[in-house]
């Protein structure tokens, strides 16, 4: 028998598909969960995940290797419309990366789905957030982001984030349009995503009512 053969009886059967030059395949049973190829024994090319309940089976996140290292668009699904995606080069993000409102959650409208939530330009060093109607809510000068790949599940699927590291002018507004929040941002020598930025200095708050909440001068960590 070929390897062909041997590989196509796995698949039938359900068994992992393990080849360092080639289609690679993993199963839960008989359903597929993770699919890709290696060349000299690492990836590249497509890179599938998928996801599943009782009723359906989907991908849930698609990325391109090269070499080993991601290399073009990857994109993330939560039960089969996109949640995010993000372009590389050679291991690195570049251009833009968008988070979307999750369909079935914030978004219950499959005509006007994707709607993007958070956009972090790496280009022009800025990350923004919107609200479902478009409205701006902040825009924040960055020195990059972390793109967190979320993690799977049968119930939830993926749902990951942008964690902007956010250096430089900082203003955030309410939906009605009105200024929330003005000043500057400093980034921590830190790989926490949930601690990689910092207010620093004078910083000016609001009500929704364009009323003066708070004013004050922020100490620098760094």
């Amino acid at each position: 028998m070929t390897m062909g053969i041997f590989d196509s009886l796995k698949r039938k059967f359900g068994y992992d598909v393990k080849n360092n030059n080639g289609v690679n395949e993993e199963y839960w049973g008989k359903i597929i969960k993770t699919k890709y190829f290696k060349k000299a024994g690492r990836l590249h090319g497509k890179y599938y995940e998928y996801n599943w309940d009782e009723n359906d089976h989907w991908i849930e996140m698609e990325i391109n290797y090269n070499e080993g290292e991601k290399h073009g668009v990857a994109k993330y699904f939560w039960k089969k419309h996109i949640s995010a995606e993000g372009i590389y080069k050679n291991g690195k993000l570049i251009g833009e990366i968008k988070k979307y409102f999750r369909f079935g959650d914030e978004l219950t409208d499959i005509d006007i789905h994707p709607v993007v939530k958070e956009l972090a330009d790496l280009e022009k060093g800025v990350y923004q957030v919107f609200s479902l109607k478009g409205k701006c809510l902040e825009t924040s000068k960055i020195d990059g982001v972390i793109f967190d790949e979320g993690s799977s599940s049968s119930d939830d699927g993926y749902y990951g984030g942008i964690y902007p590291i956010r250096n430089g002018l900082c203003e955030k507004w309410f939906e009605n349009g009105k200024l929330k929040e003005s000043g500057h941002w400093g980034k921590n020598n830190t790989s926490s995503i949930y601690n990689l930025s910092h207010r620093k200095g004078q910083h000016i708050q609001f009500y929704d009512n364009g009323n003066k909440f708070k004013e004050g001068e922020w100490i620098d960590k760094s």
